[in-house]
């Protein structure tokens, strides 16, 4: 948790040092949630072409995490990638651990508008 800490305490002042036209924040709950509109924020931000829907389409089912996982399912000894749940690792924690984190990391994650509530 410590580490975790660390490093986006780090990002996030970085980021604040900068313009923010210069960056963009794509959360991968929203990529999830939402895959082609968050494409469609990053393609708009790094100014690439126009495209359609149908190509959009295309980039999300050939980046699908499933699609991915079976790719690349040598790597690591086939645990490259974990299941890509959104909020996973709220079931990998104990009640407990949850609300220790919570309490420790709460301000960052309010501060990026993620869920602070414990359960």
């Amino acid at each position: 948790m410590e580490m975790w800490l660390h490093y986006n305490s780090t990002i996030d002042f970085h980021l604040s040092t900068l313009d923010p036209n210069n960056f963009i924040t794509i959360k991968y709950e929203n990529l999830v949630k939402n895959t082609q509109n968050e494409l469609v924020k990053l393609f708009n931000f790094i100014k690439a072409r126009e495209l359609s829907d149908v190509e959009i389409s295309k980039i999300v089912s050939a980046n699908d995490f499933s699609v991915l996982k079976s790719k690349y399912r040598s790597w690591g000894n086939g645990h490259f990638f974990r299941s890509g749940l959104v909020n996973e690792w709220k079931t990998k924690f104990t009640a407990e651990e949850i609300t220790s984190s919570i309490n420790r990391i709460g301000d960052l994650l309010k501060k990026y508008d993620y869920d602070t509530r414990s359960a």
